[in-house]
């Protein structure tokens, strides 16, 4: 009897799976790799417009910086850099793939772009610049929650396709496809 039971629980269970599948978590660690993924795109914005491109450089090192602190928060890992740099190619190639024209990453730019803004001005509003990680860890976390801070959208929507473009006019490379490339 108590065998017929698990038996029918296990049949019911792996029917609720098959209808309900299961859906991958995405931490802050993911979140902000999305984001990584999302600036290193917009860094190619430097072979039309320098100061542009370092804007979106140090917004990238920036959350870069992010990843490794939260992977030690949340996840207890210390991130090499190559750990770090093959999760950001992760999301880019994975966005990429998403769409034709690399509008996938539209609600990115958007979100992303909140984002750092909140940090930002947490890290500038913070009266405890002794305890920088502390500030970092209760600031604004990567999610597609965050909005756009600027009233500049459309301009900066045309910029992120003008960088997608010089991205695929460069073959689409990542640090990954160059290191490929040397083997």
């Amino acid at each position: 009897m108590i065998f017929n039971f698990f038996r029918t629980i296990k049949y019911y269970g792996a029917i609720f799976i098959s209808i309900f599948p299961i859906v991958s978590y995405a931490d802050n660690v993911d979140e902000a790799a999305k984001c990584a993924a999302t600036f290193r795109v917009l860094t190619s914005i430097e072979l039309v417009d320098e100061n542009l491109g370092q804007y979106f450089t140090k917004q990238n090192l920036f959350v870069y910086d992010l990843i490794g602190l939260y992977a030690e928060h949340y996840r207890n890992k210390n991130f090499t850099n190559g750990e770090t740099s093959r999760l950001i190619t992760k999301y880019q190639l994975n966005f990429d793939a998403k769409s034709s024209n690399g509008s996938y990453f539209i609600p990115y730019v958007q979100s992303c772009m909140g984002w750092t803004y909140k940090v930002s001005k947490d890290l500038q509003n913070s009266k405890n610049s002794k305890n920088i990680k502390k500030i970092l860890l209760e600031s604004a976390t990567p999610s597609l929650k965050h909005r756009y801070p600027h009233s500049d959208w459309t301009q900066m929507k045309q910029i992120y396709f003008l960088a997608y473009s010089e991205w695929e006019k460069m073959g689409k490379i990542t640090p990954q496809s160059i290191r490929d490339a040397l083997k």
